[in-house]
């Protein structure tokens, strides 16, 4: 009783508005109330407030986000980027069966994967026969990956094991390509920026921001994985670590040899990204299909690889 809902004036940053809490929560979370929600937050993106945003100001940076929609987009956020470097293994890993192409090609702009027990089209039967298709977005494709590939797990364990063994650091002739889709993604988001001008479309916004939430995450994955082999590296050097069975069936000593190259790479892909971002201030057993990945680089070729990542950045 005697409460009055508040039509306007609410956002006024000059004014406090005092509101009954029933439910622990913000009033914007019960949907509806996006204009709130707007407010609350360019306020709290101000670098000097006059006051807080919450009655306890330890919630300024602790308080989960509520509001559903927000909770959804993150959950698919983290979705894309746990599964985006094995779509970028499989994008990037050359098929036999495809001359110029992966294990996921791309059609009329969406996205396929290869059957791997049959990786080409058979003579006369189309060229879409051993394609599931993904998405029709890079971020859409890359989220629907593990689906996939879990609905049929016999179907897909060569694919599985693979991966399994790029994330583990055994395959730097894999990585070597990987680390060079997130340079060459952003250029793709940065020629359409040019090519759409000031007033793009709203399909062409879309279009725009796939480009640009894939590199991103696929920058993240990279630094998350560095990070991670980088340790096992360390651990293996100054703790007595035996590299032990892996998947790819390498012995310990080459799979310490790949493990170091792979660091070594996503090391040159840090830094290399690093001074792009900062240029002022400038970080089972695998099948005989896949063998042939987990083999060393020549030293020779590892530089050369090196030398191409630095190309792919503009030299």
């Amino acid at each position: 009783p005697r409460l009055q809902w508040v039509t306007e004036g609410w956002q006024n940053p000059k004014e406090i508005v005092f509101y009954r809490a029933v439910l622990n929560v913000p009033l914007y979370v019960f949907g509806r109330m996006d204009k709130m929600k707007n407010a609350y937050e360019a306020f709290k993106r101000l670098a000097k407030r006059s006051k807080a945003l919450h009655v306890d100001k330890n919630w300024e940076e602790g308080l989960a986000d509520l509001d559903p929609v927000s909770a959804q987009e993150k959950h698919r956020q983290k979705r894309v980027r746990n599964q985006i470097i094995n779509f970028s293994a499989l994008f990037t890993t050359a098929n036999p069966g495809r001359p110029n192409q992966g294990y996921i090609v791309r059609r009329e702009g969406r996205y396929f994967l290869c059957d791997p027990s049959n990786p080409a089209p058979a003579n006369g039967n189309g060229p879409d026969e051993g394609l599931t298709l993904l998405g029709e977005t890079l971020t859409g494709a890359i989220e629907h990956l593990p689906d996939v590939l879990e609905a049929e797990k016999v179907k897909y364990l060569p694919y599985q094991q693979m991966l399994q063994a790029v994330r583990e650091g055994l395959s730097p002739k894999v990585l070597s390509r990987i680390v060079r889709l997130p340079v060459q993604w952003r250029k793709n988001a940065e020629e359409l920026r040019t090519l759409y001008g000031s007033s793009p479309t709203a399909e062409e916004l879309l279009f725009l921001k796939d480009y640009e939430d894939s590199y991103r995450r696929l920058h993240e994955s990279l630094e998350d994985l560095l990070g991670r082999l980088r340790n096992r590296e360390i651990e293996q050097k100054s703790l007595g670590e035996d590299a032990g069975a892996n998947v790819a069936d390498l012995s310990p000593e080459e799979a310490r040899a790949n493990l170091s190259q792979s660091v070594a790479i996503l090391r040159a892909f840090s830094e290399r990204w690093s001074q792009m971002e900062n240029p002022e201030g400038a970080h089972g057993q695998v099948p005989s299909t896949f063998r042939e990945l987990f083999t060393s680089l020549p030293e020779e070729e590892l530089a050369r690889e090196i030398k191409r990542l630095h190309e792919a950045f503009g030299g």
